[in-house]
């Protein structure tokens, strides 16, 4: 039987995922080379015969880091609880590193993670702080194959996710478990040194997650650092006013506390350098000359 492939949904998906991570659409009409106002028409087209774009596709799968197969069969709009949505793209983005190489699986043969779970699996390392498990549960006679999914944020052990559902392979339990988080409410528990990994792995591969109406308007120049490997990026006031499509506030070309590296206090735009992996230095004297230096993060 041929499948129906949804224009509308894929519009609504798209434009759903761009409000999640706070992306610009016509940033992502731009990149794909379609008109401006596309993704609207999309969104609100009730044909479902015809085929979209594929660049707009490529495109949107790239800068969400989730398969065009999601794109085309989920319904975004539908995950109403942001634990779930959260965790959802988390699993979202982890399939889309690994299916391209960029996230390395290797087995876990004999390493306990946890007394509970079956000492086979597979383990990723990510960076010196963080590493992912995923583990296949014994089998007895009342259970069907079930998976565990496990982060290590340095010496905390959280288990995100538990489903008791077939699938003998990594990608296939891991595409379980995301569908799990989607789905069950009684499947998805995150404590805070797995929230830490989580934002930390999703900022690091440019997904900001829920931001707030702050961060969405300073996400081009999160976009900006992010694509810089300098340990020092310099930018004039009148370069970074380009680069956001918006006159810098003057409680920014005056208070030099609008600059603090503050990831907890109530000025969010700080998020888009932090994220990107950057800190602001000499503040009091870079407002008076009218610029900014950004200085890269030393990881721990």
């Amino acid at each position: 039987m041929e499948r129906t492939i949804s224009r509308k949904r894929i519009g609504s998906n798209i434009k759903a995922l761009a409000r999640w991570y706070g992306f610009r659409i016509g940033d992502i009409e731009k990149d794909a080379g379609v008109s401006q106002g596309y993704l609207s028409r999309l969104a609100n087209d009730s044909k479902n015969e015809s085929s979209p774009i594929i660049d707009l596709l490529l495109t949107a799968s790239d800068k969400f880091k989730v398969s065009i197969d999601s794109l085309v069969s989920m319904d975004f709009n539908k995950i109403a609880d942001s634990d779930k949505m959260r965790l959802y793209g988390f699993f979202e983005t982890l399939l889309y590193l690994s299916n391209r190489d960029r996230l390395e699986w290797r087995r876990n043969d004999g390493k306990v993670v946890h007394d509970d779970e079956a000492v086979a699996g597979f383990v990723a390392e990510y960076n010196e702080a963080i590493s992912f498990y995923v583990f296949q549960l014994d089998v007895n006679e009342e259970e069907v194959p079930g998976y565990s999914f496990f982060i290590k944020n340095r010496d905390d052990i959280s288990k995100i996710v538990t489903i008791n559902l077939p699938g003998p392979a990594l990608y296939e339990s891991l595409d379980q478990l995301f569908n799990c988080a989607a789905a069950s409410t009684e499947s998805v528990s995150i404590n805070e040194p797995a929230d830490i990994a989580i934002r930390c792995f999703m900022s690091e591969n440019s997904l900001v997650i829920d931001p707030t109406e702050e961060q969405r308007k300073y996400r081009p120049l999160f976009e900006y650092l992010s694509q810089k490997d300098d340990d020092v990026v310099h930018m004039t006031f009148a370069e970074m006013e380009e680069i956001l499509g918006f006159p810098l506030p003057v409680s920014f070309q005056r208070h030099p506390s609008f600059w603090a590296n503050n990831e907890n206090g109530q000025h969010h735009h700080c998020r888009a350098w932090l994220d990107a992996g950057y800190k602001t230095v000499n503040v009091q004297k870079n407002i008076i000359d009218r610029h900014m230096f950004f200085e890269k993060i030393k990881k721990t």
